[in-house]
């Protein structure tokens, strides 16, 4: 194999390392807004046009995390949202407990005497206060009231949903930053051993002795644009990652971003108790919850619906009074009076009740369709997780282990090649695989951390990430 074509091999794919974690980073969920895939996208065209001498800032991924979730504007509009649920619980007791007020005040002219309608007009002035406090409603303000009462709970519920899906997303976010700034490294060490690889073939070319053809030497020159290339893309792509970020993280300035080393935990997949975490799941995932939430809230909504059949018992009482200056006292215009009675109001329109019966019914059925569906769904999202960890943990032990191998083949190689014992070829052959296995070890560890915090999310709790990260075992 020509060193040309083998130097081509093993840096194809060096710049794809930034590639493919930029275009993670920008399709981490679909299911977000345009707007802020517009934001992200627009980051990715952001390039640096002078280079800024400041520290590096360096992230754990609790620290990014901190740094995502603090005052994050999606997350304060689910806080206004619980605000605003409440605010109508609030409203819903208050019709309850307090009576309605109505004051009504009217000024204006009047005859002065019923035979003088044009010739004489006089001032007048009408007060009145009226109260109303339901007695009995058939259940309607209860229902009211449990309604709202579901809507602060499922307000809550999609706020932590918000919240989980922010989480993972931050938590892929470090672990594309890490897999960049890792792929930069591999493409500054690929740079330096090639200019070292070339430096001395020149040298031995020069030999009277020597084994190396001017083939040889033209095939290993003629990587070089490609060896700067990949080095170039592979820094352009943490520039562009590390814009993202920025974006994300409401971050000032130019500093490099870095990631703290991590260590993989240990996984057991055999000691991995699924039915546990397909339990846990179903229980605690934010969007069954919510579901379950809308679902209850339909029942309360189909008992306020029936209850809408019936009348409502109420207690009312008001004053009143009235004052025309140029009428007699004892003129109709001119009275005062207190009252108080007993009342009820039914509205006859009963075809509209049963309207909004049916439609309670229907949608209460709907929600409850749609919690088996999702249930399902869990279920099938927590195994595919699991199955996609235990296959990406799998081949991580399996790509570290021929890297072990690989690195061990490629120093004998080199020591044998300077010492005149081996053929460059051979050296090249191993130079080559090396490489190769140094960027599929970055890739599949990208894999296996993504992998985690899917599964992590899967089950419906993705600070589980950060307990299996710490204690270093991934158990449940």
């Amino acid at each position: 194999m020509s060193g040309g074509v083998v130097l081509s091999i093993v840096t194809a794919g060096v710049s794809q390392i930034g590639y493919e974690t930029l275009k993670r980073v920008l399709l981490l969920d679909r299911s977000q807004s345009m707007n802020r895939i517009l934001i992200l996208v627009a980051a990715t065209l952001f390039i640096s046009a002078t280079a800024v001498s400041a520290a590096s800032i360096q992230f754990t991924i609790s620290g990014m995390l901190k740094k995502a979730l603090h005052n994050n504007p999606l997350l304060v509009n689910e806080q206004l949202k619980i605000r605003k649920a409440k605010l109508q619980l609030e409203s819903v007791r208050h019709k309850a407990l307090l009576p309605t007020l109505n004051f009504d005040v009217q000024f204006g002219v009047v005859p002065e005497s019923d035979q003088e309608f044009i010739d004489g007009l006089g001032p007048f002035t009408r007060f009145e206060l009226k109260a109303l406090q339901p007695l009995y409603t058939f259940g309607k303000v209860g229902y009211a009231r449990e309604l709202a009462g579901y809507g602060i709970d499922e307000a809550r519920v999609k706020a932590k949903l918000v919240r989980e899906k922010l989480v993972l997303q931050t938590i892929r976010m470090f672990w594309n930053l890490r897999a960049a700034n890792k792929g930069q490294e591999i493409a500054e060490k690929l740079r330096k051993e090639y200019r070292k690889l070339l430096e001395e073939v020149k040298r031995d070319s020069r030999k009277k002795e020597s084994d190396i053809t001017a083939v040889d030497l033209l095939n290993v020159r003629s990587s070089s644009f490609v060896i700067e290339q990949q080095y170039h893309s592979a820094v352009e792509a943490v520039r562009k990652i590390s814009a993202v970020i920025r974006i994300f993280l409401q971050l000032q300035g130019n500093a490099p971003l870095s990631t703290e080393a991590v260590s993989f935990p240990d996984f057991d997949y055999k000691k991995f108790n699924v039915n546990r975490a397909l339990a846990f799941g179903s229980n605690h995932r934010p969007e069954l919850r919510a579901l379950q939430f809308a679902s209850t809230a339909a029942v309360a909504q189909l008992n306020l619906a029936r209850s809408m059949r019936y009348p409502d018992f109420f207690i009312a009482a008001g004053g009143r009074i009235r004052w025309a200056g140029k009428r007699p006292d004892d003129d109709d215009y001119n009275d005062k009076g207190l009252g108080a009675f007993l009342g009820l109001r039914w509205k006859l329109n009963f075809w509209q009740a049963n309207d909004g019966v049916k439609k309670a019914r229907i949608s209460f059925l709907s929600f409850k369709e749609k919690s088996r569906q999702l249930q399902a769904r869990i279920a099938l999202e927590i195994r595919e997780a699991h199955s996609r960890l235990i296959k990406e943990f799998e081949l991580l032990f399996a790509v570290r282990k021929s890297l072990k191998n690989s690195r061990t083949w490629y120093r004998l190689a080199g020591d044998n090649w300077e010492m005149g014992l081996g053929k460059l070829n051979e050296f090249i052959k191993s130079y080559t695989t090396y490489f190769k296995l140094e960027r599929a070890t970055i890739k599949q560890e990208l894999a296996c951390g993504e992998a985690l915090a899917r599964l992590a999310y899967v089950i419906g709790d993705t600070k589980l990430t950060l307990r299996w990260l710490k204690y270093e075992k991934i158990t449940f």
